[in-house]
């Protein structure tokens, strides 16, 4: 995460100085859960930016502004929030609305598994 999340401050343009300061601040990251009361151990964040931080809705924004919907998909249409994303079109057929947010969805999927993002689920819906 944190080379990701480097590169694209230099590419940004940042100062060195200041990728190096956020690069320090991310280094070694470890997060604990709890579970049923039981809390484990420290562990590595190795994906990803810190949640919980006030720096992370930005450092999540960096981390993900260079997601793109292929122009194939014709006006299907991104929108970024945090860490929520959207996907939206328009159409009056059913067919063209399915196949333009499946090819969207599809290219976004391929996105999150190279930078290791997980999508929840229970939290992706279809609003019509």
């Amino acid at each position: 995460m944190v080379y990701r999340l480097v590169y694209n401050l230099y590419q940004y343009g940042l100062p060195d100085r200041l990728v190096r300061i956020i690069r320090n601040y991310l280094s070694n990251c470890t997060f604990r859960y709890r579970f049923e009361g039981t809390v484990s151990s420290s562990k590595r964040i190795r994906a990803g930016v810190p949640q919980g931080s006030v720096l992370f809705p930005t450092f999540f924004s960096l981390y993900t502004n260079d997601i793109a919907i292929p122009a194939k998909s014709g006006v299907t249409k991104l929108a970024l929030f945090a860490d929520d994303t959207a996907l939206f079109t328009t159409s009056t057929s059913m067919k063209v609305l399915t196949r333009r947010l499946q090819s969207a969805t599809t290219t976004l999927v391929v996105w999150f598994t190279k930078w290791r993002i997980e999508v929840n689920a229970d939290k992706s819906a279809l609003r019509q």
